[in-house]
């Protein structure tokens, strides 16, 4: 959870906040400690990089609040206008890349809302326009995840054996990441019983984009099938988790994978495919699919359906150096011979 952030002790947590004369302090008390406890249902069903960033972000604003033990946060709306302006002008003037501090605004929004706070990020529009303005003043370009390719995925598997618990386990996330174009929380959820192999897909129940809860089944290669049917052949169940945690002497526990596990073998696959450790994250496997889906000559409509993504942004950031070999000078030169 969010640790003492959002706790019931939450008022006591951020400096002062108890002891203020501007509102009736049973009050805030009792509205502040109704809104975490439905706050700890939402959190309990959100993503797990959600609930990450949250725990992050929530712990970055009480680190900041505890070094600066005059900025207090309160129920006064201009008071608090001018500590967060504060808060995130220290962010906008750091090395922290402009959609880090994107994501710390959305997550003090929701702290303060859940708080029972004086919340400017949602009652001042003044502010948010300064916010906006000097977040406009901040470079946007992020480094993307490096794109794990079908090149690069032929290297892994051949250096994996299936032999071994750990290798044939890390095939497995790398392929299913590959074939459906998976985040790394979506490959610690899938169930055995999510595997079609008539059909050869896998049904994802749900995802970021997802927010019906609709589900999606989506394509995995014979290459895949061939695997998963190997790794069920070591599982004393039918049911349950396909992906599981392995215990110190790599025999197969019946708990399911974690989500840093998966980043770390991304990352130790790095080598594997010549390239230094910690090239690949958990999102290569999904970005390689994309990149590999726009050199095969896939539409971007075609790539924005299999990521799953709600428009082209993310399919057009992700194949973009595939797309300026594809297309212009890239697909004249290759005509011309050059």
């Amino acid at each position: 959870m969010l640790g003492n952030v959002v706790s019931e002790n939450s008022i006591e947590i951020i400096h002062g906040v108890n002891h203020l004369d501007t509102f009736n302090e049973k009050s805030h008390a009792k509205s502040a400690n109704r809104n975490s406890q439905w706050f700890a249902e939402i959190f309990a069903l959100i993503p797990k990089n959600s609930k990450a960033a949250l725990q992050y972000d929530g712990n970055c604003l009480k680190a900041w609040l505890t070094k600066n033990p005059k900025q207090i946060l309160n129920s006064d709306i201009e008071n608090n206008e001018d500590v967060l302006k504060k808060y995130f002008s220290e962010m906008i003037y750091s090395d922290l890349k402009r959609a880090t501090i994107v994501r710390h605004k959305a997550s003090v929004k929701t702290l303060l809302k859940v708080m029972a706070l004086a919340n400017p990020l949602m009652e001042s529009s003044l502010f948010n326009d300064w916010l906006m303005a000097a977040l406009n003043k901040k470079p946007s370009t992020q480094k993307q995840a490096e794109g794990m390719d079908h090149k690069s995925l032929s290297k892994i598997n051949d250096k994996l054996s299936n032999n071994c618990p750990l290798d044939l386990r890390n095939k497995l996330i790398f392929n299913i990441a590959f074939d459906a174009l998976l985040r790394a929380s979506e490959i610690c959820d899938i169930k055995v019983e999510h595997i079609d192999f008539n059909t050869e897909t896998v049904f994802i129940p749900s995802s970021k984009t997802d927010q019906a809860g609709k589900g999606e089944y989506l394509y995995l290669s014979g290459t895949t099938m061939s695997l998963i049917k190997l790794w069920l052949s070591l599982l004393e169940t039918e049911t349950g988790y396909l992906l599981r945690s392995l215990s110190p002497k790599k025999h197969i526990r019946k708990v399911p994978l974690r989500y840093r596990t998966v980043l770390d073998a991304f990352r130790s696959a790095s080598i594997l495919a010549g390239k230094a450790y910690g090239f690949f994250t958990g999102h290569s496997g999904r970005v390689g699919g994309a990149i590999t889906l726009a050199e095969s000559g896939a539409s971007l409509f075609d790539i924005q359906r299999a990521g799953r993504w709600a428009n082209a942004a993310m399919p057009v950031v992700y194949t973009k150096k595939a797309s300026a070999k594809l297309t212009g000078m890239g697909k004249i030169s290759r005509q011309l011979g050059r």
